[in-house]
């Protein structure tokens, strides 16, 4: 049972278990080499960004903390290291995890009236718009997170610019939203990434009605906020637009058809 086991294991790293059975404490490792463990995997992945074994390391890591109930900064580092790393990845399962277990541990902190970590408002705002990834229930969680924020936090520039994020899905406003998406600080980009083709599609609907006869690539690749032409061009053949002869422009009166 989680809380049950004093680990003794000093190897600072070890795959992760599939308990059947109640693990031996000797290969449980105690906070302070636990301590040690995640420093090696941010180490490791700065030099050599294997995810798979910075995957395996952070899963086990987490598995000794609630194998022992070790919760505050260790335990929020850890999954706020696993969170980090699936996002540039683009993992959305782990992220999904490893955002849920976080709204555990900071709850956990706020009942304790302690602060287990100084990027708590980062990862809640990452939460907030991981909430916005589907839109049948994007108002419910939204509505959820509202109330489940505490003044103080809703004064937060990171949990502002999700709140922002919210306001233009819901009502709308297609332009905002991809300003917003380019402006967007810390790893909250990575977290738009997920669902901002779905605003693209429907900005660019807008703008072939709107526009005849054509529309040029480089126009919609700025106002649709892609880094790289070819990223737009990709997109557009992909939601049925009709080029011209040259590639360069989208024909708006065919691809209405």
């Amino acid at each position: 049972r989680a809380g049950g086991i004093k680990g003794t294991s000093t190897a600072l790293e070890r795959p992760y278990l599939r308990l059947h059975f109640a693990p031996d404490p000797a290969t449980i490792r105690p906070p302070e080499i636990l301590v040690k463990a995640l420093s090696l995997v941010k180490q490791k992945w700065l030099a050599n960004a294997d995810y798979a074994h910075a995957s395996e390391q952070l899963m086990s890591i987490q598995q000794d903390c609630r194998l022992q109930a070790i919760q505050g900064p260790l335990a929020c580092d850890a999954y706020e290291t696993n969170v980090r790393i699936s996002l540039e990845k683009g993992d959305l399962a782990e992220l999904s995890r490893g955002l849920s277990s976080l709204a555990e541990l900071y709850h956990a902190a706020f009942l304790a009236g302690q602060e287990w970590s100084s990027n708590c408002n980062e990862f809640t705002a990452y939460r907030i718009l991981h909430g916005m990834r589907s839109e049948a229930d994007m108002l419910q969680k939204a509505s959820t997170a509202l109330w489940e924020l505490r003044p103080k936090q809703r004064e937060d520039a990171d949990i502002r610019f999700a709140l922002s994020v919210g306001e233009a899905l819901m009502s709308d406003d297609h332009e905002r939203f991809l300003r917003l998406y380019a402006d967007a600080p810390k790893m909250a980009g990575y977290v738009i990434d997920f669902f901002v083709d779905r605003v693209r599609e429907r900005a660019l609907q807008v703008y072939v009605r709107a526009c005849q006869p054509e529309l040029e690539v480089d126009a919609l690749k700025t106002m649709l906020r892609f880094n790289k032409r070819k990223e737009c061009f990709r997109f557009l053949r992909e939601k049925g637009m009709v080029m011209t002869d040259d590639k360069q422009c989208v024909d708006c009166k065919r691809s209405r058809c």
